[in-house]
């Protein structure tokens, strides 16, 4: 091959890795990756987010039908992820669903990770991500989720999370349709 070829050749590699390098600086702290990184870059949903958030999820545990739900075993202290990576959100305390009976807490995916490692059991939450909303509708995926403590022979094989829609009938959040799902 010729010299100056392999020289071109080269350098276009070397500037796509600076390209790629300096993009990944750019999207991702140091040190940080996946729901850590969109964290950092995250700002609060706000008052108006979060109740519609609460009147959701409010709703959806009364119809028993979060996607995987059935991986909080009918425990009465359930915890929602307080991070929406996609979104870029941070839900507060506001988004808290109220339920007699049941004891409601946020937790970050880092809390939720170093809990499970104090503990040396699987910490399980609701999630929900993908918040957009119009005048009359909105749309968010839920879901439930859980971070195991490190184990090398583990394979996390769930878990699962839909979109579901409402539309604002009255002044009130009514349920719309369920839309698509995805397992991971």
């Amino acid at each position: 091959m010729n010299s100056d070829i392999e020289l071109k050749i080269a350098t276009l590699l070397v500037s796509g890795l600076l390209i790629i390098a300096a993009a990944e600086l750019s999207v991702a702290p140091k040190g940080l990756t996946g729901v850590q990184a969109a964290n950092a870059q995250s700002s609060p949903a706000g008052p108006e987010v979060e109740a519609i958030v609460r009147e959701v999820l409010q709703d959806r545990l009364a119809a028993g039908d979060i996607p995987d739900i059935g991986l909080l075993q009918g425990g009465r202290r359930i915890a929602i992820r307080s991070e929406l990576p996609r979104s870029r959100l941070i839900l507060g305390a506001g988004a808290l669903p109220e339920r007699q009976g049941y004891e409601f807490r946020l937790i970050s995916s880092a809390e939720a990770s170093a809990e499970a490692e104090r503990t040396k059991a699987s910490v399980y939450f609701i999630t929900v991500d993908r918040f957009e909303r119009s005048a009359d509708t909105v749309s968010m995926w839920i879901g439930t989720d859980f971070v195991a403590p490190a184990d090398p022979k583990m394979v996390k094989m769930c878990c699962c999370e839909s979109q579901v829609r409402y539309r604002r009938i009255a002044g009130t959040w009514t349920f719309a349709s369920w839309g698509e799902g995805v397992c991971r």
